[in-house]
C-alpha cells in the first residue's frame, strides 16, 4: 500500500514539473535563422516573411586578391537572394536563387522544423532541416567532370541537418550541427555522400551588436581522396537593428548554403583565400 502511494506521489510530482515546463514561454537563442554559414535553431514566426540577401566577395589576399582586386571587393564569388516564410511558429520554408560556385545558376529550397523549443527551465532547442539544390547551368561534355549531368536528376543535391543549441548565459548561445550531404552526380574520384559536423556561437556584446563564429568540419577534408576539401569557417559581426538584421563576416567558403559550402569549400586560408561577405535579413509580418 505504501509502495503504491509512493509511486502515485512520484508520478504526480513528475507530471506537475512537465506541466509547468510546458506553460513557460519559449524564447529565442539567436536573433536570426542563420549563424553565418549554417542555419541556427531559430524558425520564423507564423505568417512572417523574411527577405534575405547574402553576398560573398573575392579573395582578400593571395594571387586572386590584393590591391589589384581591391582586396576582393571588385569580385563576387556568390550572391543569394531568397524569400523565407513561417508556416507556423515551428515550421518554415524557403526558396532562393544563387549565382553558385561549382554548380552555377542554382535554385535552393528547404523545410525547417523546430522540434524542441527553449524555455527558462531548459534553454535547449532542437531543429531539423532538409534542403535541396538544383543547378540550371549547361552540362559539361567531359564525362569525368562534376558538372557532366547525364540525367536531369543528376543536377540535384541534398542536405539533411540536426541542429542543437543551448543558451550558456544571458549573452552566449552555442550550437552543434550534424549534416549529411548527398550529390546525385560527382566527378571522377569523388564520392556522392559525406558527413559534416559543425559548431558555432553568438556572443551578445551590446543590445544591437553580437559576435558570431561558425565552423564546419567535413569528414573528407583530411582524407586522400584526390579532391581538395577544406573545412568551412567564418567570423562575423551582427547588428540587430530592430527592423532588420545586418551581418558583416569573413569566411573562407565561396558558396552560400549548406549544399555548397559543405562539399565545395577548397579555399586555403594560409594563402589569403578568405573573403568578406554580408547578409541582410528583413522580416515582414502578415
Amino acid at each position: 500500500m505504501n509502495r503504491s502511494l509512493l509511486v502515485s506521489v512520484c508520478c504526480f510530482l513528475v507530471g506537475s514539473v512537465f506541466a509547468q515546463t510546458e506553460k513557460l514561454p519559449a524564447y529565442s537563442l539567436f536573433s536570426t535563422t542563420r549563424v553565418i554559414n549554417n542555419h541556427s535553431t531559430e524558425t520564423l514566426k507564423k505568417r512572417s516573411f523574411d527577405f534575405r540577401i547574402t553576398h560573398r566577395f573575392g579573395d582578400i589576399g593571395g594571387n586572386a586578391g590584393g590591391y589589384h582586386q581591391f582586396w576582393g571587393l571588385d569580385q563576387s564569388t556568390d550572391i543569394r537572394i531568397a524569400g523565407e516564410y513561417g508556416v507556423s511558429d515551428k515550421l518554415m520554408v524557403g526558396l532562393g536563387r544563387s549565382k553558385g560556385v561549382v554548380r552555377r545558376g542554382v535554385f535552393d529550397g528547404f523545410v525547417k522544423y523546430k522540434l524542441v523549443e527553449p524555455t527558462s527551465a531548459l534553454p535547449l532547442a532542437v531543429t531539423l532541416l532538409g534542403s535541396s539544390l538544383l543547378t540550371t547551368m549547361p552540362a559539361s561534355t567531359d564525362s569525368t567532370s562534376s558538372t557532366y549531368f547525364p540525367k536531369a536528376y543528376h543536377r540535384l543535391s541534398y542536405t539533411t541537418q540536426a541542429i542543437v543549441a543551448y543558451k550558456v548565459s544571458e549573452r552566449l548561445s552555442a550550437q552543434a550541427v550534424l549534416s549529411y550531404n548527398h550529390r546525385n552526380w560527382v566527378g571522377y574520384g569523388d564520392v556522392n555522400g559525406m558527413l559534416a559536423i559543425g559548431g558555432g556561437f553568438r556572443y551578445k556584446m551590446t543590445k544591437v551588436l553580437a559576435l558570431c563564429v561558425d565552423y564546419t568540419y567535413n569528414q573528407l577534408a583530411d582524407r586522400s581522396t584526390g579532391i581538395d576539401y577544406k573545412n568551412a569557417m567564418g567570423i562575423g559581426l551582427e547588428f540587430d537593428l530592430g527592423g532588420h538584421v545586418f551581418q558583416v563576416e569573413v569566411v573562407n567558403s565561396k558558396g552560400i548554403g549548406e549544399n555548397q559550402f559543405i562539399p565545395d569549400t577548397n579555399a586555403d586560408i594560409s594563402k589569403g583565400q578568405y573573403r568578406l561577405g554580408f547578409t541582410i535579413s528583413r522580416p515582414f509580418k502578415f
